[in-house]
Formats: structure tokens, sequence, C-alpha cells
């Protein structure tokens, strides 16, 4: 059975965003927005994480390191879509992202969107450019329901119902992310 033969089977499938169907109530930028946080997060408390066991000195350059995490995520975030069809965030979210034919991304068309959403949805990973892009493509989808990436790569995103435990656990990793922040600032 095909993706898109399960697509119009399931019938928890909220909605599915292309360059053709865009409908006003099936906008979900911050879904979005939430699992692509998921992600960054968790990667960079791995990562980050075994960076400063190796070398606790890498503390004193945490903008680098934010930089330079936020940018190799985006070869990891490629990896993921192409091998698993989606990430931590995307899958606890419940957000499937295909190409027209309903498969998944391969590694080159994903590493070229995660390098897109990298440069003009995160600003580079420059902080203040960051806040910019992100206002930015959040009007983009909210006026065309899709992001200028999807759009111009031709992918599907997709959408299901999400469901509470998946809701709270989503509130748990982002809460406790800021709770570690604030605890390492003391």
């Amino acid at each position: 059975m095909s993706y898109s033969e399960v697509n119009r089977s399931n019938p928890q499938l909220l909605h599915t965003t292309n360059a053709k169907e865009n409908k006003e109530n099936h906008k979900r930028p911050w879904i979005r927005f939430w699992a692509r946080l998921i992600d960054v997060i968790l990667f960079m408390l791995i990562i980050s994480t075994t960076i400063v066991i190796i070398n606790p000195s890498a503390l004193n350059h945490s903008a680098v390191l934010f930089w330079f995490l936020l940018f190799i995520w985006s070869f990891f975030e490629a990896v993921l879509l192409s091998t698993w069809g989606t990430t931590p965030g995307k899958w606890l979210l419940r957000i499937i992202i295909r190409d027209l034919n309903g498969e998944k991304l391969t590694f080159v068309n994903a590493l070229k969107r995660s390098l897109i959403i990298w440069a003009s949805g995160l600003g580079s990973g420059i902080v203040i450019i960051l806040f910019i892009t992100l206002i930015y493509q959040y009007n983009i989808i909210s006026r065309n329901g899709t992001t200028s990436w999807d759009k111009s790569g031709k992918y599907t995103v997709t959408y299901t119902k999400i469901g509470l435990l998946r809701f709270l656990v989503a509130i748990l990793i982002i809460f406790g992310f800021i709770g570690l922040c604030i605890l390492g600032s003391k």
C-alpha cells in the first residue's frame, strides 16, 4: 500500500499542505515550530553534553557552539528524513514530510531542504536574524499554508492528531530544557 493510499484511509489525518492545496483552518505553523524546537533541543543536549564532557572549556564559547550545532543539525535532520522519514520532534508531534510521490525525501533533497531552513528559516543561527526569519516564515505559512522551502521543493507536509500523551511529552521536553538552562545559568 502506498503512502498516499494510507493517507486517504487514515481517519486521523488532519491536513496535507503542498503548493496545490492550502486551507485556512489547517495551517499549523506552531506545531512545526515546536517540532523543530524539540529536535534542536534533543540534538543540542546530546551533542553539547558529549562535547563538554570531552572538553569542558567548550562552554566558554557557547555562542559558537550553538551556531555550529544548529548548522550540523541540518545534516543529521537530512539523514533522519531520508532514512526514517521523520525526526524525533516531527514523530512526536505527528508531522510527516514526503515528496509529491508520497516517498521519503532522498538524502540530497532532505539536505537541500534542511540547509534552506537553516539559512532562511533559522537565520543561519545568527540570533537576531533568527528571530526575523522565524517571524517572516510564520507569516508565509499563515498566509499560504506552507513554507517557502516546502513550496519550492514541492514537499507534502501531513499533520495528524497529536493526542494527550504526545502533547505532555512535548511540554515536558520544552520546559525541562528551559529548566536546565535556568539551573545552568546559576
